[in-house]
């Protein structure tokens, strides 16, 4: 038996049945006193490691039903973490669905595509763990990876991408326990290619003047301006001419070549060049190039329209610029004189020596050398040709031999500009104005 508490007497087992009854219970577990009226009472040591053994039982059970049975899960969407996301044509798109089981992680989660929203074309779709068959449908039991690399056929569309997350008995009776779902709308942003300079479009108000024989030229520059997206490089563009909006018609949107006045060949051809590989901008440039011939001199300006616009899309944005091929004026090339160019206006070369007094030696004119052919006229109201061929002692031929917009028979309108070559030789005047042409 244990001994009694220090000081106390000792008691009979009748004594101790007795106490143990009145006050502790039962005799096997305590000891008590002698004193059974003050009803003290000792626990023993044995009784106590049952008390600490049953109390520790209670906690392990406790927490085995609350791991087992008693848990209901929370399931926890891990990724995509936007539910929006923009990509471009050619740019590899990976999304990944995944999610987790809370707090304890303990029970079996699964996912599945939600099958009312329909894949984007061209995807690969793959599994990071085992696949399971829960009510004849093949689900994954870990995360899903989605790749989409869009094509040009898919600008501008968006599509949404469901996973629906299950979590519980992986066996195919049981329903799930907790339920979630995430969805993401991915985008395929179109292209948006922009002019990036002044010289063409609403910011090219004026109109651009070019000569007869000189080559000049319009640079054109243009970049795209869709939305940045991670890991996308920025849309390729590029600039065509395009007929629509030209004016005059050509098919090929440039100004086309006329044969040469001796027949060797077409002379004047615009075109339009690259200028360089794409900038550190992103810009891409390109050259309007064009050396106008005689015939493409006009009153009304040209307007040539270019279109900036993705590599493999037909259509983008267009802009024109005016350019005015101006008359009376003609650029002398390497070895010309006066004589000849004269000879091409069929006129003297004293007339064209008088337009240009800048002129130092008629002989040999430097290359590029601007030179005056004539005088510019603005008609009015009335005025037809024959009327200002008899008014500037000359012919209806010679009229319209430099003026190639106009055409014998149409009527001329007032505003509109003429190139007159009056004759300086073959005329006689008196007092400035009285003129006559001398036999």
């Amino acid at each position: 038996t244990m001994p009694a508490l220090e000081g106390a007497p000792a008691q009979s087992p009748e004594a101790s049945l007795a106490c143990s009854s009145a006050s502790c219970r039962s005799s096997h577990d305590y000891d008590s006193s002698a004193d059974c009226e003050a009803r003290r009472c000792r626990p023993s040591s044995f009784s106590m490691g049952v008390k600490l053994m049953s109390w520790a039982l209670a906690v392990v059970l406790s927490a085995a039903v609350a791991d087992g049975a008693g848990h209901t899960p929370v399931i926890r969407v891990l990724s995509p973490m936007q539910s929006m996301i923009h990509t471009k044509v050619g740019c590899d798109t990976s999304v990944v669905f995944s999610a987790v089981d809370e707090p304890f992680n303990q029970t079996r989660l699964w996912g599945e595509f939600n099958s009312s929203y329909a894949f984007p074309p061209h995807t690969e779709v793959s599994c990071s763990g085992p696949y399971l068959l829960k009510n004849g449908f093949r689900v994954c039991e870990g995360a899903y990876s989605l790749l989409f690399k869009p094509t040009t056929q898919q600008t501008g569309q968006t599509y949404t991408v469901c996973v629906n997350w299950e979590a519980g008995d992986a066996g195919p009776g049981p329903a799930p326990e907790a339920r979630a779902s995430t969805c993401v709308s991915i985008t395929v942003v179109l292209p948006d290619p922009r002019f990036t300079d002044n010289n063409v479009g609403r910011a090219a108000s004026f109109t651009r003047t070019f000569n007869v024989g000189c080559e000049d030229q319009i640079r054109i520059s243009a970049r795209d301006f869709a939305p940045d997206t991670p890991s996308c490089s920025m849309y390729p563009v590029i600039v065509e001419a395009v007929a629509e909006g030209s004016y005059p018609h050509y098919a090929s949107g440039l100004p086309e070549g006329l044969m040469a006045s001796d027949g060797s060949g077409i002379v004047g051809r615009a075109e339009l060049v690259s200028a360089g590989p794409m900038t550190q901008s992103g810009d891409v440039e390109y050259s309007f190039k064009w050396r106008p011939a005689r015939g493409h001199e006009s009153s009304i300006p040209y307007r040539i329209c270019f279109q900036a616009r993705h590599p493999d899309l037909e259509t983008g944005k267009v802009a024109c610029v005016s350019v005015k091929v101006q008359k009376c004026k003609y650029c002398a090339q390497d070895g010309e004189s006066l004589s000849n160019i004269a000879a091409d206006l069929n006129t003297d070369w004293l007339h064209l020596y008088t337009a240009n007094p800048t002129v130092r030696d008629p002989d040999h004119l430097p290359s590029g050398t601007v030179v005056n052919t004539g005088v510019l006229y603005e008609v009015r109201e009335g005025d037809y040709l024959e009327l200002l061929a008899d008014k500037f002692f000359t012919s209806t031929t010679q009229i319209l031999g430099v003026n190639p917009d106009v055409k014998l028979g149409v009527h001329l309108m007032e505003g509109y500009e003429l190139c007159i070559l009056p004759p300086v030789c073959g005329v006689e005047c008196s007092h400035g104005l009285d003129c006559h042409p001398v036999p």
